[in-house]
């Protein structure tokens, strides 16, 4: 893996790719704003400079994801209107170069418990999420939610069993064809802190397999906030292991095959 150039001094937190992967929204105090920024091509690991977005309030915004067009952004939010630490909201935008609208609250998601590090999938059908709320296995486990289209309000809630386990599990981060999903667990087994796992599945709809471990990826540090291109080639992901929260990234030859 190589650290990402260009965003500044950090610390900085869960980063997503969209706009044909050439640009990257995360996470940065103070106490916690979304940014954005662009690089020149996919065959570099240094951005421009970070530019806010404009969804930033005195409160914290926290684990942006953005879709692949650049007009819907999700994150989580203690601001008012919260009903817990962290809630889930959507905001939209025209075109990439705009301001975006006043985010709403995915009220029909939230709970009293912690929502956090929301992804779409499915063509915007799937929602997967991390929470602390009853009927998960552990501490922190990845949810999904579903709907019959592109827009309207979620159901069918459940934890996303084979993932999570008795210990943290967050953040689930999938490429376009759902086949394999990468995500945070402090489960036994990893190399020290929070690891990265991985699990693959034959065709998107199924269960995924046991996890593994991410070991060529993963340090004595924590890793975590995993982000991966739409082809899979291309990962993106947090670890302290130079001394504090910075992105890094990490390539393969080719996309990944199927199990």
């Amino acid at each position: 893996p190589e650290r990402v150039q260009g965003l500044g001094a950090g610390p900085f937190f869960s980063p997503a790719l969209f706009d044909g992967e050439l640009q990257l929204v995360f996470a940065s105090p103070p106490p916690a704003d979304l940014f954005s920024a662009r690089r020149a091509s996919r065959d570099s690991a240094s951005f421009g400079a970070a530019s806010a977005l404009s969804v930033n309030t005195s409160s914290a915004e926290v684990t942006p994801w953005m879709s692949e067009d650049g007009l819907t952004l999700l994150f989580a939010s203690d601001r008012p209107g919260a009903m817990s630490t962290r809630d889930l909201l959507q905001a939209t935008r025209p075109s990439v170069g705009a301001a975006f609208a006043t985010p709403v609250f995915l009220s029909e998601v939230n709970s009293f418990w912690t929502e956090n590090l929301p992804s779409l999938h499915d063509a915007g059908r799937q929602l997967l999420f991390t929470s602390d709320r009853p009927g998960g296995a552990g501490i922190m486990d990845t949810w999904q939610a579903t709907r019959d289209g592109s827009l309207g309000p979620f159901t069918n809630f459940a934890p996303l069993s084979e993932l999570n386990s008795a210990n943290d599990d967050s953040g689930a981060a999938l490429p376009a064809d759902g086949l394999r999903v990468y995500f945070t667990s402090e489960r036994a087994g990893g190399a020290g802190g929070r690891d990265l796992w991985f699990a693959d599945r034959d065709r998107p709809g199924e269960p995924f397999s046991p996890p593994a471990n991410l070991t060529q990826l993963n340090s004595a540090s924590d890793d975590a906030d995993a982000a991966v291109s739409a082809d899979g080639r291309e990962l993106f992901f947090v670890s302290d292991r130079s001394g504090s929260s910075q992105i890094w990234r990490a390539l393969r030859a080719c996309q990944v095959p199927g199990p």
